[in-house]
């Protein structure tokens, strides 16, 4: 009978070390999308700051010819 326990105990503990490493492996994992994702929303973020900074002095340039426009008008 405590052969038995002892197995099964044996039989549970491994099945239980094996499921830690399943769940290891997929913390991992998820570490690594989570790490490649945040790169691809810090690029964007990037991306976005100098399309923003090309829209501004696009801005400029409008303004700068709506200027001489409105001068050599006069």
């Amino acid at each position: 009978m405590l052969r038995r326990d002892k197995m099964k105990l044996e039989q549970e503990k491994t099945q239980k070390e094996a499921d830690i490493k399943i769940k290891n492996g997929e913390v991992v994992a998820l570490q690594k999308e989570l790490d490649a994702v945040s790169n691809t929303v810090k690029q964007l973020e990037l991306q976005k700051a100098e399309a923003q900074k090309r829209l501004d002095e696009l801005d400029d340039k409008v303004i700068h010819s709506d200027v001489i426009l409105t001068q050599s008008t006069l």
